[in-house]
């Protein structure tokens, strides 16, 4: 089974960092992941709904409200936030 991973981020050492990891984390586990990197959330908006399982979002880049956006648009995409920053603790956020 394929898992569909959309990696929304607009830092080019941080996209490098997160598909080193998920990569890992593919061997590591077995598992099939197909990547696809968007450095801003409207390009992943204009993508069609139900087009991936997982997105993976710069908690940054939610001043514009990328998440909202969407989630508006596809209700059932898993959404976690990503961040290096210390200062975002994990939360859960509808």
């Amino acid at each position: 089974m394929m898992i569909r991973v959309s990696l929304i981020e607009d830092s080019l050492p941080e996209i490098q960092r997160m598909e080193e990891i998920l990569n890992r984390i593919q061997h590591d586990e077995k598992l099939n992941l197909q990547i696809t990197v968007f450095q801003d959330g409207e390009s992943f908006s204009s993508i069609p709904p139900h087009s991936f399982d997982l997105a993976l979002l710069d908690i940054q880049m939610d001043e514009t409200q990328a998440a909202a956006k969407i989630r508006k648009q596809d209700e059932d995409l898993i959404i976690i936030f990503i961040s290096n920053l210390a200062q975002y603790p994990l939360c859960n956020i509808k």
